[in-house]
This record gives structure tokens, C-alpha cells and sequence, in this order.
């Protein structure tokens, strides 16, 4: 999992309890094994996520999409299909 966000064991486990702090992820410890820690997001964690990808949302069709005609936005469309199946 380390891979996937390009930090140390130790900056990630720092990110976490700010995280945290903040309500916006919640820590357990699943039964049998004291050496991970599940992570989940909290409720005010899932709203933040989806007002930023709102935002994002319309940041994108702002500044990308909205310059193309519809013709357009299909073929982009498309072609994006084919990067991100």
C-alpha cells in the first residue's frame, strides 16, 4: 500500500493522525493482528471527498470540456475510454 502513495511508513502514520484529528479518517484494529490498522473515512471525511470532487468536477469541465462541442466531448470521451477503461 506504501506504493500507492509514495510515502515512508512513518510520514504515511503522521498523515494519518492529522488525519484523524481533524474527524476525517477513523483508526481500528482488526481482531488477530496488533500490526496494521484499519482506516476509514469519517462522515465529515466522506463529505470533504465529495465536495472536492465536485469542485474538481467542475474545475475539469471549465477548463477542458466546456471549449469542445459536443462532437467533441464524445471523441474525447473515447479516447479517454481507452486510457482509463
Amino acid at each position: 500500500m506504501l506504493e500507492a502513495v509514495s510515502l515512508s511508513q512513518p510520514a504515511l502514520s503522521r498523515l494519518v493522525s492529522r488525519l484523524a484529528e481533524r474527524d476525517l479518517l477513523a483508526r481500528s484494529e482488526p481482531r488477530g493482528d496488533g500490526r496494521t490498522t484499519l482506516v476509514c473515512l469519517t462522515e465529515t471525511g466522506d463529505a470533504l471527498i465529495d465536495r472536492a470532487m465536485a469542485i474538481h468536477t467542475w474545475t475539469v469541465h471549465e477548463t477542458l470540456t466546456s471549449k469542445f462541442s459536443d462532437r467533441e466531448q464524445a471523441a474525447f470521451l473515447r479516447l479517454l475510454s481507452r486510457v482509463c477503461p
